[in-house]
């Protein structure tokens, strides 16, 4: 093929190219609108666009009632004193605290049983516990003179781990978080000549305290510090 039919054929094919440019334009609908380059009908399978979602989706309010820093999901205390440090729960942070409770639990003579009438008071004590997470309770049983003080201390130990039994078996407080004592007929708050006296004495004291308070252990056995500034005071204790 001479040189002018060669460029000849090469117009040619370059005006037909052209031409199918303009039969079909980009626009034309039997393209697909996704840019493949496939016309439509053989896009079937093509995913469409995912609809806009925004990334993270709206949070419900989020309510704090006392205005405590503490949502009220979880705030336990709904009130508070200004200047005084919160722990999670939106209760007052408890350091070197001690309070003390006279349970309303009293006993037959000779006896650690303890009536189902009784029960109310002890879970006073377990909810008064479930306020902070630092409180460990101490429970003290005493009795009367009535009979040996060595029987007496036995026995006071013994109304103790009654009491700290329905606490861990009732209402769901830690054993973890108990610990007991007996100090028998050494601290009466009566007289004990007089039958309603000796009742009186035959009853059981706890105290809720921070962890703080812990001063020492041997074997089972904790040093309290149950004092005071005015009036220093140690005691021991015996874990469940």
């Amino acid at each position: 093929m001479d040189k002018i039919s060669r460029i000849t054929l090469t117009l040619v094919l370059a005006g037909l190219g052209l031409t199918a440019c303009g039969t079909n334009p980009p626009e034309d609908p039997r393209f697909d609108s996704f840019g493949s380059g496939l016309p439509a009908q053989h896009n079937e399978d093509v995913v469409p666009p995912y609809p806009e979602q925004p990334f993270v989706p709206a949070q419900a309010k989020i309510s704090d009632s006392d205005s405590d820093g503490v949502i009220d999901h979880r705030d336990e205390c709904d009130d508070h004193k200004e200047g005084v440090e919160l722990d999670n729960q939106g209760c007052a942070k408890l350091v070197n605290s001690i309070r003390s409770i006279d349970l309303d639990v009293e006993f037959a003579t000779g006896s650690a049983e303890i009536e189902k009438r009784y029960y109310p008071a002890i879970e006073e004590l377990a909810k008064l516990h479930q306020q902070s997470s630092e409180f460990v309770v101490l429970i003290e049983g005493h009795t009367d003179n009535t009979g040996p003080r060595s029987k007496n201390i036995a026995l006071s130990k013994q109304r103790a781990k009654a009491v700290a039994n329905i606490l861990i078996s009732d209402f769901n407080v830690s054993k973890e978080q108990v610990l007991t004592t007996g100090l028998g007929p050494d601290e009466p708050i009566a007289s004990n000549d007089t039958s309603e006296g000796r009742q009186k004495n035959r009853r059981m004291v706890a105290h809720l305290i921070t962890r703080d308070r812990l001063l020492a252990m041997h074997y089972d056995i904790w040093t309290i510090d149950l004092g005071n500034a005015e009036e220093p005071k140690k005691a021991l204790f015996e874990a469940m």
